[in-house]
C-alpha cells in the first residue's frame, strides 16, 4: 500500500506521556506526503511506550482523494499496516465550542504537536491555550505545499512551545522564535523516492531527532494564562505571547 509503511525505529526513546498529535489526514497521504513522517513518528513513539492520539477532520480532502482513489480499500489498507496508531476524527468547530473541546481533548497530553496543514483555527488555538506541563509545537515539514505567508501568520507561531521546521521553510519562521524554539528538521528524503530502505532510514532519523529535541526543551513555566471559554470571542487575532523562556 504505502511507501515507508515498514519504518520501524531501531532503538526506544525512554518514555515521556501523552502526545496528541493534529494532522491534516494521517490516514491518507494522497497530496499529504507529511503524513509518512507523522506515522513513523507516531510508531516511533508507540514503540517507545508514549501514548499517542492523532486526531484528523473527518472526511479531510487527503481522505477523500485516497477513497476516489482506492475506495474502502485504501481505508482498510492504513488500518492494516498501522494498529498500533490510535486516530480519531474532528468535527468542524468554532469559537467557544471549539476552545471547549481543545480544553477536554488537551486536559491530559504533555505535548500537543499540529502539522501545519491542520486546519488553521484549530491550529491558532492550540498555541493560545496553555497549561503546565503542556508543550506545543508547529510543523511544518515543506513538503506539502508550504504555507502563504499570511496563512503562515494567521496561525500564530508565535504562540507555540516550539516550531518544527524543514530546511525549506525554516527561515519564514525566524521572525517570529528565536534559535531555541526553532527546532530545524533533518534532511527528509524527496517524496518521489520514498519507497526504499535509505528513505524509510531518513524518516526513521528525522522522527527520532524531532522527538529528542522536543523531549529536552525544558517543560513551560506556569504564568497563569490558560485560555479560557470567553477567550474565543474576546481575543484579538493578532495574540502572541512572549518568545523569551
Amino acid at each position: 500500500m504505502l511507501m515507508a509503511d515498514n519504518c520501524t525505529p531501531p532503538r526506544p526513546i525512554p518514555a515521556r506521556g501523552h502526545w496528541a498529535i493534529f494532522a491534516e489526514s494521517i490516514v491518507s497521504s494522497v497530496g499529504n506526503p507529511d503524513a509518512l513522517l507523522l506515522r513513523v513518528l507516531g510508531r516511533t513513539l508507540v514503540q517507545a511506550g508514549h501514548e499517542v492520539t492523532f486526531y484528523e477532520p473527518r472526511r479531510n480532502p487527503a481522505l477523500l482523494r485516497l477513497l476516489r482513489r482506492d475506495g474502502a480499500r485504501g481505508l482498510d489498507a492504513f488500518r492494516r499496516a498501522y494498529p498500533d496508531l490510535p486516530y480519531r476524527t474532528m468535527d468542524e468547530r468554532a469559537g467557544a465550542d471549539l476552545v471547549e473541546w481543545l480544553t477536554r481533548t488537551l486536559a491530559t497530553a504533555d505535548v500537543a504537536l499540529v502539522q501545519s496543514g491542520a486546519p488553521a483555527t484549530l491550529t491558532t488555538w492550540i498555541g493560545r491555550l496553555t497549561r503546565p506541563h503542556l508543550r506545543t509545537y508547529l510543523l511544518e515539514t515543506g513538503w506539502n505545499a508550504p504555507l502563504a505567508p499570511e496563512d503562515r501568520a494567521a496561525r500564530e507561531p508565535a504562540n507555540f512551545s516550539g516550531i518544527c521546521a524543514g530546511a525549506a521553510v525554516a527561515p519564514a519562521y525566524r521572525a517570529y522564535a528565536p534559535p531555541e524554539r526553532l527546532l530545524l528538521l533533518g534532511a527528509l528524503p524527496d517524496p518521489s523516492e520514498l519507497d526504499t530502505p535509505a528513505a524509510c532510514a531518513q524518516l526513521e532519523a528525522v522522527a527520532r531527532e524531532l522527538v529528542a529535541g522536543i523531549l529536552a526543551e525544558p517543560a513551560p513555566e506556569n504564568d497563569d494564562r490558560r485560555a479560557t471559554t470567553d477567550e474565543a470571542h474576546d481575543a484579538p487575532a493578532g495574540r502572541t505571547r512572549p518568545l523569551t523562556r
